[in-house]
């Protein structure tokens, strides 16, 4: 009688020997599966955290650089988280965005390289990083937010490039300053022209017509 053979049971067992042991995965196998897991949802975070940044806050960005650099400072300054207004008067903040057009001109593009969020007890913050294209040149920019009642406010913004590295050349002395400063650290004199009031026209005094007497007669 013919014996039939299962095509699925392996020669070992159909001769009745051992089944061999399956081999098992060790510690490393696993630990190496579960770091590419890891590496995989941290890479989806990065990624979701750039899309908020981009959809979210460079908008708020690209509004408030819009109107500084453009010369728009009340609806700029109006975007100022509390901290900055604080420490900078409404006067006083033109002056840097009015150095930044000097040195490097009007601004053509805006690239968003990263950013970071943080939580804390007094709120959300976020540190946008670009990178800036203008008319003389390129320069990184680090924007500063804090959330208030859902809505960002800035709290500060930093300007890396070698135009304003440069400096502010005093045209009394010419030393190097800071683009932001008013008057030479070296001789003290002014850096930028000032602005001469026109003269006030002063008419004669008149005695008969500018002063009355008790009857009201002139004298």
């Amino acid at each position: 009688m013919d014996r039939q053979v299962d095509p699925i049971a392996s020669p070992a067992a159909e001769a009745g020997q051992d089944t061999p042991a399956k081999k098992r995965h060790g510690c490393f196998y696993y630990g190496c599966l579960t770091s590419v897991v890891l590496v995989i949802l941290a890479g989806a975070g990065i990624f979701s955290l750039f899309q908020y940044g981009k959809t979210s806050v460079t908008p708020v960005v690209e509004e408030f650089l819009s109107a500084a650099e453009g010369g728009d400072y009340d609806h700029a300054y109006g975007m100022l988280a509390d901290e900055w207004k604080h420490a900078t008067p409404r006067d006083e903040f033109p002056a840097l965005f009015k150095s930044v057009h000097e040195a490097l001109g009007a601004r053509r593009s805006l690239s968003m390289r990263g950013i970071n969020l943080q939580t804390t007890t007094s709120g959300t913050t976020a540190r946008a990083e670009y990178v800036a294209k203008y008319e003389n040149g390129e320069a990184d920019l680090t924007v500063n937010l804090k959330k208030y009642d859902g809505q960002w406010r800035v709290l500060g913004v930093f300007y890396n490039s070698p135009k304003l590295a440069a400096g502010l050349k005093c045209p009394n002395c010419g030393a190097s300053n800071p683009f932001d400063a008013k008057f030479c650290a070296k001789c003290g004199k002014p850096l930028r022209p000032v602005e001469e009031k026109a003269p006030r026209e002063e008419r004669p005094l008149n005695r008969r017509s500018e002063i009355p007497t008790q009857n009201g007669s002139a004298i």
